[in-house]
């Protein structure tokens, strides 16, 4: 994913990401994404963003065919997505700066992110577990998977009500 606020034909700040699970497995909703580096997918973000004169929020979401070994566009949100808090964390709040913008201020920032995950542990913790019951995963990748630093959708120590109430629900 190219993930970025864009106005005038530019990326005011951006980051990509990729998905490393999602529920269900071949075509889902995010459980578990991180940062990464993939300067292609900037690219293919920003060309197609500028072309249709974009303004605002979005995820470009592209997969990589495994036939050719090219990103091709599957579908871009013009909203908030669901992982969009691991670009907070990242240190790009995309957000923030959308507002800045409508207000008029100043939106220059650090194009750099960090390296972060972003887990939605109420669906995560399943596919994980299926995947280690099909031999797809083991429980030491899906360990190391949950290791360096972390966003997580719902969990918060501090309060742990909304994430009670997600399993519930």
């Amino acid at each position: 994913s190219y993930c970025s606020l864009f106005k005038n034909g530019r990326a005011l700040a951006s980051i990509t990401a990729t998905r490393t699970r999602q529920h269900p497995m071949d075509l889902g909703t995010s459980t578990h994404a991180l940062t990464i580096d993939i300067p292609e997918l900037k690219t293919i973000g920003e060309k197609f963003l500028k072309a249709i004169d974009y303004y605002g929020l979005s995820e470009v979401e592209l997969k990589q065919d495994p036939r050719d070994g090219e990103y091709k566009l599957l579908d871009i949100n013009t909203r908030i997505w669901g992982f969009h808090t691991l670009a907070i964390r990242a240190g790009i709040d995309l957000p923030y700066l959308l507002y800045k913008d409508i207000l008029g201020e100043n939106t220059e920032t650090n194009s750099r992110f960090k390296k972060v995950k972003w887990i939605r542990l109420v669906t995560d913790i399943p596919i994980a577990i299926s995947g280690i019951l099909r031999g797809n995963m083991k429980i030491k990748d899906y360990l190391n998977s949950l290791r360096g630093e972390k966003e997580f959708a719902v969990f918060s120590i501090h309060d742990p009500f909304p994430f009670l109430m997600e399993i519930i629900l």
